[in-house]
């Protein structure tokens, strides 16, 4: 166990010292103790002030560094033990919705970042008759990453991946596109759907391919999206899984595949929509 040489005064309940009252009260807080002879409480009481202070900062420098904290008279291993212990600490975060450069803020000595790439478009459906209806799958989230750096992230180009367009009743939709931290990370986008179908029957609407995965150094966590059913319709009228999957991170608003088409019987052609776009975390440690 680590040692903490620094050791409150006076501190048992019958300690010689003045009261807190009369300390409060005493001249001598302002301009000291003059010529003459001090009492042995207030002596007694400035110094248990001082030493009980002093020992708590001591002991949590200690505890949190697992160091010996040395009454050796040595003032720049105690400044350095003390700065070791409040290191680490979160003391800003930046959010980037759109392109830019990551500027750190002051005192950043160590950095999380998070991000999550655009997510696909989905398709449109094409126009129906009175028998018929359709749907079309949705696309599937940006894949997610979450890294650490300790270095060589200041001015790092942040990009933010645009969501994947949607697609038509004869186009199918684009894939988004990716996000990166400078040449650090790299979240690539997820997967645009394809053209719905339209049945007078039973249907399948093929769910794109999940994101691919992540790429990049010291990554912590990573997830390549969250993969898509099949839109399926049972029979005119009855359809499912059409409605998007959660972003790569399970908890974003960016970076999210687009929702698929339903389209009911006797209705014109449909467009599919687009998939958000990503987005970068930065948590900034001192």
């Amino acid at each position: 166990m680590a040692n903490n040489q620094f050791k409150p005064f006076a501190t048992s309940n019958n300690a010689n010292v003045t009261a807190q009252s009369d300390y409060e009260n005493l001249s001598a807080l302002l301009s000291g103790f003059q010529s003459g002879k001090a009492s042995s409480m207030q002596i007694n009481k400035v110094l248990r002030q001082s030493s009980t202070i002093a020992s708590a900062v001591a002991q949590v420098v200690s505890d949190v560094t697992s160091s010996d904290v040395l009454d050796n008279g040595n003032q720049a291993s105690l400044v350095a033990l003390l700065k070791k212990a409040l290191s680490g600490k979160l003391i800003n975060v930046q959010v980037f919705t759109q392109s830019g450069t990551y500027t750190p803020s002051n005192g950043t000595a160590s950095i999380i970042v998070e991000a999550l790439g655009g997510g696909g478009g989905s398709g449109g459906v094409p126009a129906t008759t009175s028998s018929q209806s359709g749907i079309s799958a949705p696309g599937t989230s940006g894949s997610y990453a979450k890294a650490r750096y300790t270095s060589s992230f200041s001015g790092a180009q942040v990009i933010i991946g645009a969501g994947g367009a949607a697609g038509s009743a004869t186009v199918s939709a684009s894939d988004g596109a990716a996000t990166t931290f400078g040449t650090l990370l790299s979240c690539p986008g997820g997967k645009g759907s394809g053209i719905g179908v339209v049945s007078s029957g039973a249907a399948v609407a093929p769910a794109p391919n999940q994101s691919a995965s992540p790429t990049g150094s010291n990554i912590i966590r990573a997830s390549s999206g969250v993969a898509v059913n099949n839109a399926i319709q049972a029979a005119v009228g009855v359809a499912t899984g059409w409605y998007s999957a959660p972003s790569g991170d399970g908890t974003s608003s960016s970076g999210v595949g687009a929702s698929g088409r339903y389209n009911p019987p006797n209705n014109s052609a449909l467009s599919g929509y687009s998939g958000t776009s990503g987005v970068v975390i930065v948590w900034e440690y001192n």
